[in-house]
């Protein structure tokens, strides 16, 4: 088939609720086997007879499992499109097709913002930078649990923590992470995706490594400091005079006091990098799903990474 899909799988979760996304076993429905000579039912591919044991698979015995493929890629597609529409929507109609877990898991929710073709990466930086919804107290909650704060809380934690950000400095990580939605417009949401960012990245970057950077905080306030210098170096709408410049990059990041930078200044030869890099090279943003021929490097990264991490990933 080629569009790298699981076989009749589920967006899933792994055992016992963990943070990697694996594709779990669904019934789609194919129609029974219809006479031999006689008429198939409408829409749907009759299911071929049993294989005798030892006899080889030929073509029309294959035709239930691509038939369940095709079936799971059209309903996965009408999902995305949905969930651009209203996220709430496109995740119960995949809960209905059994392509997601009733009840909802936040993995299985991550791992559909990180695979699923078709999905706008506008809607996905808002979902993931919503607060959600406090239940009300005292009574049994009413609320559909893909809107509530908690889950929305799960979900970009393991968002953030499906990123293979191990050995590779902040700057290559926060663009492979930026490849993957559109961030929100809003303060507030930007804070909190920010914030996960920094909390999955934090130990796992390259500087953290080299013991560069002593605390989360420090990965938090330098991450928004590059988005914030990437903004303001390549929006077309601010005079070329008013753009930040290196020296201001650095005063603004060599220490950001005693609890958060412990003591520990910046090192002035990698903010210098970072300013040359940013300016240099915007960050690859598509607001809509990309094809096969309009990847960014940072995407491909991040697609390579995954496979290497996880090789069954790649099938």
């Amino acid at each position: 088939d080629g569009d790298g899909d699981n076989d009749g799988g589920r967006i899933g979760e792994g055992e016992g609720g963990g943070d990697t996304a694996t594709i779990a076993s669904t019934d789609i429905p194919v129609a029974e086997p219809a006479p031999p000579n006689g008429p198939k039912p409408d829409g749907m591919l009759a299911s071929p007879p049993p294989r005798r044991p030892g006899a080889r698979r030929s073509g029309a015995s294959l035709a239930g499992p691509v038939w369940q493929r095709k079936l799971r890629k059209r309903t996965l597609k009408k999902g995305a499109e949905k969930f651009n529409d209203k996220p709430r929507s496109g995740l119960q109609l995949l809960q209905e097709a059994t392509l997601l877990p009733t009840p909802l898991t936040a993995s299985a929710v991550a791992h559909f913002l990180r695979s699923a073709p078709g999905l706008n990466k506008t809607v996905i930086g808002a979902y993931l930078g919503e607060a959600g919804k406090e239940p009300e107290a005292g009574a049994a909650s009413k609320l559909y649990l893909g809107d509530t704060a908690e889950f929305h809380k799960e979900v970009l934690k393991a968002f953030c923590d499906s990123f293979d950000f191990r050995g590779q400095p902040l700057v290559i990580n926060l663009r492979m992470f930026l490849s993957a939605f559109r961030l929100p417009g809003e303060a507030q949401q930007i804070d909190r995706v920010v914030q996960a960012f920094a909390d999955a990245c934090f130990e796992h970057c390259a500087e953290a490594a080299d013991g560069i950077f002593p605390t989360c905080d420090v990965v938090y306030l330098l991450a928004f400091s590059i988005i914030m210098l990437h903004t303001d170096l390549h929006n077309p709408n601010i005079r070329p005079e008013k753009r930040m410049t290196l020296d201001n990059f650095i005063r603004n990041n060599t220490n950001y006091g005693a609890e958060i930078s412990q003591g520990k200044d910046m090192p002035v030869e990698l903010l210098e990098d970072i300013y040359r890099e940013i300016a240099e090279e915007e960050f690859e943003m598509h607001a809509n799903g990309t094809s096969g021929t309009d990847i960014s490097n940072a995407r491909w990264r991040d697609m390579l990474r995954s496979v290497e991490a996880d090789p069954g990933s790649g099938r």
